[in-house]
């Protein structure tokens, strides 16, 4: 959901980078309240340079759920302000039965239906950039290194991108 929205407020082409952003303090403070509540998180320095792109490929390809909210906050203002527009983006492609709270899903307050995410899942996959980096088996990110795609299940009889997502609340679907 967050990437679909990400892309329609701020649309990358395939083989575009994107904007450059720079790691504050407060991502810095973010990423220590996901690690210390069990979410996932990469390394991250502070003033260290990410497009975009990479952003993208540390959220979605590791699950990065502090770079999530990094994101939103550039560019959406606010995580608020990400909500409202993710729901609103929801509500377009009527899909009335999920609620967003939070931009890396990993609020017990986020949930969905299995139907509906099955639409979600198509809707990002028909963006050549999300399916690109969904596809990806690992990448080369500033700080981090090589990441490996969460997804044990990629490259598997047909699988091309995309995971299950594991919360306590939620348990294992893998």
């Amino acid at each position: 959901i967050t990437a679909l929205a990400i892309m329609e407020k701020q649309p990358l082409k395939r083989g575009q980078e994107g904007q450059t952003y720079t790691i504050t303090r407060k991502d810095i403070a973010g990423l220590h309240v996901h690690l210390s509540g069990g979410g996932s998180v990469l390394p991250m320095l502070m003033g260290m340079k990410l497009t975009q792109y990479e952003a993208m490929q540390r959220m979605l390809i590791a699950s990065d759920n502090n770079m999530a909210d990094v994101l939103v906050e550039r560019i959406f203002g606010s995580r608020e302000a990400y909500v409202s527009y993710a729901q609103n983006m929801l509500e377009r492609m009527g899909l009335s039965r999920t609620v967003v709270a939070d931009a890396s899903g990993f609020s017990a307050s986020t949930v969905s239906t299995p139907s509906e995410l099955v639409a979600i899942g198509i809707a990002a996959l028909k963006n050549r950039v999300i399916a690109e980096i969904v596809a990806q088996q690992r990448a080369r990110i500033p700080v981090a290194g090589i990441i490996e795609n969460t997804n044990q299940l990629l490259g598997t009889d047909g699988i091309i991108g995309i995971k299950t997502g594991t919360t306590k609340k939620a348990g294992s679907s893998g």
